[in-house]
């Protein structure tokens, strides 16, 4: 396998890297790694809560509405069957999908703001569509990302909109 290479097995997929300590390769590898979660590539939540300040600063400043979803997965029941395999592999494209298809249904010339909220949980941010907007958005990229999902995993979503001065932390909880 060379640099760069990716095999994957089962669930487990591993892409080799290798570069010299402290090169720039090195040190971009370490600061992507530092703002986002290595298995899904969503912003780590303090990062998220920083670009989540940051987008609904933009939308008071020029007078647009902010929408953010909240995804969660649930399940399979009885929680003792939730497994670490479970978990990071349903979780990773749920996520990955989520986004991608929003970013293309909204047609936006900016990507949203993705990030991870907690355990099987994660937030996306809309800025400059109408709530109504945003609620088609949601609605249908979570029936799409639903029937990718087993019967036993229920996708759950909230939408809100974010209200000048209200706190980003309590748009994610």
């Amino acid at each position: 396998m060379l640099h760069g290479g990716e095999v994957q097995a089962g669930e487990l997929r591993l892409r080799l890297v290798s570069f010299q300590a402290d090169s720039p390769q090195h040190q971009m590898a370490r600061a992507f790694l530092a703002k986002r979660d290595g298995l899904t590539g969503l912003l780590s939540r303090t990062y998220m809560l920083r670009a989540l300040a940051d987008e609904q600063a933009y939308a008071e400043w020029a007078d647009v509405t902010m929408a953010v979803a909240r995804y969660e997965l649930r399940g399979p029941k009885p929680p003792r069957l939730r497994t670490p395999r479970f978990s990071n592999a349903r979780l990773r494209k749920a996520a990955k999908a989520v986004v991608e298809q929003t970013e293309h249904l909204l047609l936006s010339l900016s990507p949203v703001v993705a990030g991870r909220t907690g355990p099987l949980r994660w937030a996306v941010a809309m800025v400059g569509h109408s709530m109504e907007e945003a609620r088609q958005v949601v609605e249908q990229v979570a029936a799409q990302v639903a029937q990718a999902l087993p019967d036993s995993i229920e996708l759950v979503v909230t939408i809100i909109k974010a209200e000048p001065g209200r706190p980003v932390r309590t748009l994610i909880e």
